[in-house]
C-alpha cells in the first residue's frame, strides 16, 4: 500500500508539472535592462501560426470589421507584452493584442494597443522580421547592429501616427533595413507597407498589409515553409528618437507559415514531449517492479 500510496504521489507530482508550465508562462512579463542582450534564457521563445484565408482582401481603415479578423482556434492571435528599459526612471509595460492572417498574395497584421496620449506625432508601432540573422533576437542594444550575433539582415515595417490625419485614415508605412553594421539606406528601398488606422478610448488600432514577397533584397519574402521570427516595438512621445524609456519593445516570437504548428500556448512541444515520455517512462518503469515483486 505505501508504494503505491508513494507511486501515485509521485505521478500527480508530474501532472502537476506538466499543467502549471503553461499557466506560469502566462504571467512572464516584458521586462528588461540595458545590456541584458539575448534573453530568451529567461522566458523562451513564442510560436503561433498566421491563419490563410486565401481569398481575403482588406479595406484599410484600421477597422476589424472583416470577418477572418475574428476567426478563432487558428492560434494566429495573440497578446504581447512589451516594456521600456525597467532601469529607466518612466519605467512602463503595456500589451497589444494582434491577429496574423495572409490571403494568396497578402500578409495582413491588426493590432490594438493602450496609449493615454493619442494623436502625438512620436507616436509609433513597428515590426521587425528576420531576413537572415544567424540567431535573431529583439535584444539589440547597440544602434541596430547584428554583427556581434552572428551578423545578417532584419526588415522593419513602422507605422506613426500623423497629425491631422483622421479615423479611417490610411497612407504608407515605413519600410526600413538594418544589418550587421547598423541601418541601411532607405533611398535604395520601395515601400510597399500600407497601413491604416483609428483611435479612441485611450487605444490606436491599426491594420497593416504587406505582399507576401516583394522582390526587394532588403524585405522579409514570406515564401517559405517555415518559422519566421519578429518582435515588435511601441514608441510613446518619442520625439523622433526612437530610443529611451518611451521605447518599449516585446522579446522574440515566431509566426508559422507551414499551416501545421507543434508548439501550443507558447511551449514547445518537445518539453511537453520530454515531460509526457518521462512520466510514461516513470509509470511504465514502477509497474513492471509491482509485477515483478
Amino acid at each position: 500500500m505505501a508504494f503505491q500510496k508513494k507511486k501515485q504521489q509521485i505521478i500527480l507530482f508530474f501532472i502537476f508539472f506538466f499543467f502549471l508550465n503553461p499557466v506560469l508562462w502566462l504571467f512572464i512579463q516584458g521586462y528588461w535592462g540595458t545590456g541584458d542582450g539575448d534573453c530568451k534564457g529567461y522566458h523562451g521563445t513564442t510560436h503561433l501560426d498566421v491563419y490563410h484565408d486565401p481569398s481575403a482582401s482588406i479595406t484599410l481603415d484600421g477597422v476589424d470589421n472583416e470577418a477572418f479578423w475574428h476567426v478563432s482556434g487558428k492560434n494566429n492571435s495573440i497578446q504581447v507584452p512589451v516594456a521600456s528599459d525597467i532601469q529607466g526612471s518612466d519605467f512602463f509595460i503595456l500589451y497589444v493584442d494582434m491577429v496574423f492572417v495572409r490571403s494568396n498574395t497578402h500578409i495582413y497584421i491588426l493590432a490594438r494597443w493602450l496609449d493615454y496620449s493619442l494623436k502625438s506625432n512620436w507616436d509609433q508601432f513597428s515590426i521587425c522580421w528576420n531576413i537572415n540573422m544567424e540567431n535573431y533576437t529583439a535584444g539589440l542594444f547597440q544602434g541596430m547592429k547584428t554583427e556581434s550575433y552572428g551578423g545578417g539582415d532584419v526588415d522593419t515595417w513602422q507605422w506613426g501616427y500623423r497629425l491631422g490625419k483622421a479615423n479611417g485614415s490610411s497612407y504608407d508605412g515605413y519600410d526600413a533595413c538594418f544589418g550587421d553594421t547598423g541601418w541601411y539606406d532607405r533611398t535604395s528601398e520601395l515601400s510597399q507597407v500600407e497601413t491604416g488606422m483609428i483611435y479612441g478610448n485611450n487605444h490606436y488600432q491599426i491594420e497593416i498589409a504587406r505582399p507576401l514577397t516583394t522582390g526587394e533584397i532588403y524585405d522579409v519574402q514570406f515564401i517559405e515553409n517555415k518559422p519566421y521570427g519578429f518582435s515588435i516595438g511601441i514608441l510613446d512621445n518619442s520625439y523622433g528618437t526612437g530610443e529611451g524609456e518611451d521605447h518599449a519593445i516585446s522579446w522574440t516570437y515566431f509566426l508559422h507559415f507551414s499551416g501545421l504548428l507543434l508548439f501550443i500556448s507558447g511551449y514547445e512541444i518537445s518539453i511537453i514531449l520530454f515531460t509526457s515520455i518521462t512520466l510514461i517512462g516513470v509509470f511504465i518503469g514502477w509497474t513492471s517492479k509491482k509485477v515483478k515483486n
